[in-house]
C-alpha cells in the first residue's frame, strides 16, 4: 500500500490542478500570468513570486506580475537558453546559468528582502520566479510542480497569443476585402503581418504571397508564384480541403477554415491553420481568394502535452493514495478508487448515496453529522477551504476516523464541493497508544525520589517533575521555558553552567556535592549532588540535557554530627576515631557505588532492548493455538537464539562495567599455554564447523617450554573476544591463531580472512560500542564492545594490542604480553578437544543442587547426551555433599551449586578437598563475575561454568576432569 502524502504535499499538486484548471479558460495572457505567479506561492511555500516578460534578449519584471512589485520595470539579461536555479552562499544570491550576462550578482538583489530565488523558464514567453526571505534549498518536489507549472503556463500563453493574433489580422484583412480599407493598408497588413497571406486567382493558383509564406514552406517567392493550394497540401488532408474549395466555387460557402498539413520543400510537414475567403463576382463566380495561415505546429504538440498532462491528473485522481469525490448536502459523485475502498460502495452506488449516509447519526463532539457537515460545506462553499477530523461509517456499519478536507470547485459551471478524505484509524490508535505510554512515564516520574528536569539546548526547561516543584517551590508550568540562570543567578558562579555545556558536548557529568542557602533560614543551608547527560533525539543529535538532582541536606547534616562528636570525643576513645573514618569510607564507597550503577545502567539499557524485542514478539506468538509444530520450533529455536545473545549482552556489560571502574586485580599463575590454547580451540572448533571455517591453532613452543604466568582468565577473555570476532566476520578462508616469542615478550596472534578494516578504522575499533560500518552491525550484531574488553584487559596485564589489516582480504590481531616462560615443566596430559564418546563409560557423578528442576535439567542433559552410563547422585545441599564424598569412594566428579542452603558450596568444595583432595570438583554459579569465578578456584574447585549450562561446554569439562583423574588412578 502506498503511503499517504503529508497535507502540505497534497496542498501542493491541488494547487498545480487548479491553476491548470483556470489557465485553461483565461483568454488574456495577464490573467493567465496572474494565475501562474499565485500557484508559484502555493506550490514551493515561498512568500513573493515573479513573472519576466521576455523583450528581446531580457527579461522585464513587469507590475502585473509581481505580487509586491518588487523589481517593477527592472531588467534582467536572458537568452533563448534560459535555464537553472539560484543558490545561497555567504556573498548572497546568485543567479547559474541564466544568460550569459555576469551583470546579475548579489547587488543585484540589494535593497530587497531576497535570500534565495528560483527561476524556471516559460518556454520562450518568460520566466517566473519564487522568493524566499531566508536560505532555502528547492527540494525535488518544488522543482518538479515548479517546472510542470511552467510548462503548462507556456502552452496557455501561447494558445491566448496566437488566438488574438488570429482574429485580429482576420478582421483587419475583412475590412479590406469589403473595402473598408486603402491600398496602403492592405499592402502594408500584407508586408508586415506575422501570419502568412495568400491572394489567388479563381483557379486557385498563387498570385500573390507574403514573406511569411516563403519562410514557412522554404520556398524562394518565385518558386511559389503560379502555383496552387493542391501543390503544397498533404496527400491525407488535400481531399479535404478540394470539396471545401468545390463548395465554394459552387457557391454553397463563402469561407471556410481548417487545420492541416503542408509540405516543405525540405518535404518535411508542418501543421497550419487555414482561413480562406473568397471574392465574388457580379455572377457570383470566384474572382479572387484570399488564404491566412498560421504555422501551429508547436500548438499541435502543446495540444498532445495538454492531453497527456490531463491523462496524467485523472490516473493521479483515480490512483491518489486517499479518498477523492465531489459532493453536495444532497448527493454524492466521480468517487475515486480509493473513496470506493474506502466506504465499499461502487461508483454507480455512491451516486445514490447522500454524504450524510456515510457519517453515524452523531459525532463524537455531540452534535449530529447532519448539521455538522451541513456547516463545513456552507463554509467550503463560501470560498474557505476546511479541514478537519471526522468519524465516518462504511457500508457494513464499522466507523473509523478520518481527516477531510473540503474545497469549492465548478463542475460545468456549477460551484461543487471536492472532499478529499484520509483515513486516519491508524495515526489514532497510535497516538492513544502513545498517550497511555507518556501518562505512564509521567507517573514514574513524577514518582521519583530525586528532581528530574530536562532542558533544551540554551538551558530553558522543557519538563520537571513534582520533585523538582517541590524542590524549586514553583509550579511546573511556570518553570517550562525558564531558565535555571535566571531564576537561581548564583548557580552560574558555582560552575554549574560550565559542567553543564559539557552535557551538551555529550559527556555524563557529575557535579560532586554543592551547596545552596536557603532564603528564608540564615543558619540552614541545603546540599544537593547531580548528574547531568545528553539527551538525544531518535537520530542520536543531541536537542538539550537531562539533569537528576538528589537532596543530600540530611546526609550532609549527618556528617556534620559525626565530625563534631569526633572533635569532642576524639582524645576519649581511638576506636570511636576508627569508625569515625570507616563511616567517611563507606560513604565514598556509597557515591561510588552510585556512579557506578548509573555507567552499569546505561551502558546496559544501549543494547538490551533488541533481543528482548525478538523474545517478547515470537512469545507472543507461540500463543497462537493454530500455529504448526513446525512453526512453533521455528519460533522456540528463535526464543533460545535471543535468550543466548541477551545472555552474552549481559556478559559484556558486566564486564565492561568492570574495566571501567578500575576496580580488577591480576591474578597472576602459573599454567600451560598449550593447554590452554588447546582448551580455546575445542570450544571454537565448533562453530567454526557450522560456519564451515576451518579453524587453525599454530604453537610456538613444545608443551613441556609453554608454561608462562600471568592471569589465565584475562588472557581466555582476550583470545576469546577476538576469535569470536573473526569466526563472525569471515563467510570464506580460514581462521588462524597462536603465538611466537620476540626478545621481551611473547606475541599471541588471531588471523582471519574476512571483512577487513579500513584504515581509518583502526583506532576507533577499540573504543567501546564501535563498528567499523552500520551495514555490519545490522548483518553481524553484537555490542561493540568485544575489542574494547579485549584492549583493556592487555592493559591490565601490561600488554599491547594492534591490528594488521586490510579491507576485504582479513585482519591480524597481535597481542604481545611481558611474560617470562618457564621451561622444561612436565605438560599437561589432558586433552580438552577429545569427544565425550572416548571417555570410559561407569562414571558416578554427585550433583549438587538445591533447586529440583536445576536438577532434572542436568539430568535430561545426561539422559540425551551419553548412553546413559553414568550413574547421577544428587545431593540437595551442602552438608548432603559433603557426606556423600565421605560414605562413597565411588564418586568420580562433583558438579557444586556454589549457592545452597545449610553448607555453600564454597565451604563443601573446602571440606571434601581436606579428605579427597584429588576428587575433581566443578562449580556451578549464576553469577559471570570475575570475583565469583576465582572464589571458586581459591576454595578448591578445578574449574566453572556460569549458569544456564551450556550442554557443549558442560560436557567439555566432565571428559576434561574424568580423563584426568582416570589416568592418575591408572
Amino acid at each position: 500500500m502506498p503511503l499517504e502524502p503529508s497535507k502540505n504535499q497534497k496542498g501542493r499538486y491541488e494547487a498545480l490542478i487548479k491553476a491548470i484548471q483556470e489557465m485553461s479558460v483565461a483568454k488574456e495572457p495577464e490573467k493567465i500570468r496572474k494565475i501562474a505567479t499565485e500557484a508559484v506561492c502555493q506550490i514551493t511555500n515561498c512568500q513573493e513570486a515573479s513573472f519576466f516578460i521576455k523583450e528581446k534578449d531580457q527579461c522585464l519584471c513587469t507590475e502585473e506580475s509581481g505580487r509586491k512589485k518588487l523589481w517593477k520595470g527592472k531588467h534582467f539579461p536572458m537568452d533563448s537558453s534560459i535555464s537553472g536555479w539560484v543558490i545561497q552562499n555567504q556573498e548572497g544570491a546568485i543567479v547559474r546559468n541564466i544568460g550569459k550576462d555576469k551583470r546579475i550578482t548579489a547587488e543585484t538583489f540589494q535593497d530587497t528582502f531576497v535570500q534565495s530565488l528560483a527561476i524556471v523558464p516559460v518556454g520562450t514567453n518568460g520566466a517566473i520566479g519564487a522568493y524566499w526571505p531566508t536560505k532555502h534549498k528547492a527540494s525535488t518536489t518544488e522543482i518538479s510542480l515548479l517546472e510542470s507549472l511552467a510548462e503548462n503556463t507556456n502552452i496557455a500563453l501561447n494558445n491566448a497569443i496566437n488566438a488574438s493574433i488570429l482574429k485580429r489580422e482576420i478582421e483587419e484583412l475583412k475590412l479590406q476585402q469589403e473595402g473598408e480599407g486603402n491600398e496602403s493598408k492592405f499592402k502594408g497588413i500584407f508586408k508586415y503581418s506575422s501570419i502568412g497571406i495568400v491572394l489567388g486567382n479563381s483557379k486557385g493558383e498563387f498570385t500573390e504571397v507574403n514573406q511569411v509564406i516563403t519562410d514557412m514552406l522554404g520556398y524562394q517567392r518565385e518558386e511559389v508564384m503560379g502555383r496552387s493550394f493542391a501543390d503544397f497540401t498533404h496527400p491525407d488532408d488535400l481531399e479535404t480541403e478540394l470539396n471545401l474549395i468545390n463548395e465554394i466555387r459552387e457557391n454553397r460557402r463563402d469561407s471556410y477554415r481548417l487545420e492541416k498539413r503542408v509540405i516543405k520543400k525540405s518535404g518535411e510537414s508542418l501543421w497550419t491553420d487555414v482561413s480562406v475567403a473568397c471574392n465574388r463576382n457580379e455572377d457570383n463566380s470566384v474572382n479572387t481568394f484570399f488564404a491566412m495561415i498560421i504555422d501551429i505546429s508547436e500548438n499541435k504538440r502543446d495540444k498532445q502535452i495538454i492531453i497527456e498532462n490531463e491523462a496524467l491528473y485523472r490516473q493521479y485522481f483515480e490512483e491518489a493514495p486517499y479518498a477523492i469525490f465531489v459532493t453536495n448536502p444532497y448527493f454524492l459523485s466521480s468517487p475515486n478508487r480509493k473513496a470506493r475502498e474506502m466506504f465499499g460502495y461502487s461508483a454507480e452506488e455512491m451516486a445514490k448515496v447522500s454524504p450524510y449516509d456515510l457519517s453515524p447519526e452523531f459525532q463524537p463532539d455531540g452534535q449530529t453529522s447532519k448539521e455538522k457537515a451541513t456547516n463545513y460545506i456552507k463554509k467550503a462553499l463560501s470560498g474557505v477551504s476546511q479541514t478537519f477530523e471526522w468519524v465516518h461509517k462504511r457500508r457494513d456499519e464499522s466507523l473509523f476516523y478520518t481527516e477531510v478536507s473540503l474545497f469549492k470547485v465548478l463542475v460545468k459551471g456549477k460551484e461543487k464541493i471536492l472532499a478529499i478524505v484520509l483515513d486516519i484509524s491508524k495515526q489514532k490508535e497510535y497516538f492513544n497508544e502513545i498517550k497511555q505510554k507518556n501518562a505512564f512515564i509521567e507517573t514514574i516520574l513524577n514518582n521519583l525520589p530525586i528532581t528530574l528536569s530536562i532542558m533544551d539546548r540554551d538551558f530553558n526547561y522543557v519538563m520537571v517533575n513534582k520533585m523538582m516543584e517541590q524542590l524549586s517551590g514553583i509550579k511546573s508550568e511556570d518553570l517550562i521555558g525558564k531558565n535555571p540562570f535566571d531564576l537561581y543567578p548564583y548557580l552560574e558562579s558555582m560552575g554549574l553552567k560550565n559542567l553543564m555545556m559539557k552535557a551538551m558536548n555529550g559527556e555524563f557529568v557529575t557535579t560532586g556535592d554543592f551547596k545552596i542557602p536557603d532564603e528564608h533560614s540564615e543558619n540552614k543551608d541545603h546540599w544537593f549532588y547531580s548528574v547531568m547527560y545528553p539527551n538525544r533525539d531518535a537520530n542520536g543529535e543531541i536537542i538539550g540535557i537531562v539533569a537528576q538532582t538528589t537532596d543530600i541536606t540530611n546526609r550532609k547534616e549527618f556528617e556534620r554530627k559525626i565530625v563534631h562528636q569526633n572533635q569532642e570525643y576524639e582524645q576519649l576513645n581511638e576506636a570511636l576515631n576508627q569508625t569515625n573514618k570507616e563511616l567517611i569510607k563507606a560513604k565514598e564507597n556509597a557515591e561510588q557505588s552510585n556512579r557506578l550503577k548509573t555507567v552499569f545502567l546505561n551502558n546496559m539499557s544501549h543494547e538490551i532492548r533488541t533481543p528482548m524485542n525478538g523474545i517478547m514478539g515470537f512469545s507472543h506468538f507461540l500463543d497462537n493455538p493454530e500455529l504448526s509444530l513446525e512453526k512453533r520450533k521455528y519460533y522456540t529455536n528463535i526464543i533460545n537464539n535471543c535468550c543466548k545473545q541477551l545472555l552474552r549482552i549481559i556478559d559484556d556489560i558486566l564486564e565492561i562495567s568492570r574495566l571501567e571502574t578500575k576496580q580488577i586485580a591480576i591474578d597472576n599463575a602459573e599454567f600451560c599455554l598449550n593447554d590452554m590454547l588447546m582448551e580455546l580451540f575445542a570450544i571454537y572448533d565448533i562453530k567454526s564447523k557450522e560456519r564451515k571455517i576451518p579453524l587453525y591453532l599454530k604453537k610456538g613452543l613444545h608443551d613441556d617450554e609453554s608454561h608462562i604466568i600471568t592471569d589465565k582468565t584475562k588472557l581466555i577473555k582476550i583470545l576469546g573476544n577476538i576469535i569470536e570476532n573473526a569466526l563472525k566476520f569471515t563467510n570464506e578462508g580460514f581462521v588462524e591463531f597462536g603465538y611466537y616469542l620476540t626478545p621481551k615478550n611473547i606475541v599471541l596472534y588471531v588471523k582471519d580472512t574476512g571483512v577487513g578494516i579500513s584504515p581509518k578504522f583502526k583506532k576507533s575499533i577499540f573504543e567501546r560500542f564501535v563498528q567499523e560500518e552500520e551495514k555490519l552491525s545490522r548483518q553481524f550484531g553484537g555490542l561493540g564492545i568485544g575489542l574494547s574488553i579485549a584492549k583493556e584487559n592487555t592493559e591490565l596485564l601490561k600488554g599491547k594490542i594492534t591490528v594488521d589489516s586490510e579491507k576485504g582480504k582479513g585482519s591480524t590481531f597481535f597481542i604481545s604480553l611481558p611474560i617470562s616462560i618457564l621451561k622444561n615443566k612436565v605438560p599437561s596430559s589432558s586433552d580438552p578437544t577429545q569427544s565425550q564418546n572416548e571417555v570410559e563409560s561407569g562414571y558416578t557423578i554427585l550433583v549438587a543442587e538445591d533447586d529440583e528442576v536445576n536438577y532434572l535439567y542436568v539430568e535430561a542433559l545426561f539422559e540425551i547426551e551419553t548412553d546413559q552410563n553414568y550413574n547421577l547422585i544428587h545431593a540437595k545441599n551442602g552438608h548432603e555433599a559433603i557426606n556423600f564424598c565421605k560414605e562413597n569412594d565411588d564418586i568420580d566428579l562433583v558438579l557444586m551449586d556454589v549457592k545452597m542452603p545449610l553448607v555453600n558450596g564454597y565451604e563443601a568444595t573446602d571440606k571434601i578437598k581436606r579428605f579427597r583432595p584429588n576428587l575433581p570438583i566443578i562449580a556451578q554459579t549464576a553469577y559471570s563475575t570475575e570475583e565469583d569465578k576465582e572464589r571458586a578456584l581459591k576454595s578448591g574447585c578445578e574449574d566453572y561454568i556460569s549458569k544456564p549450562l551450556d550442554r557443549e561446554h558442560l560436557f567439555m569439562l566432565i571428559n576434561k576432569y574424568l580423563n584426568v583423574q582416570h589416568r592418575k588412578a591408572g
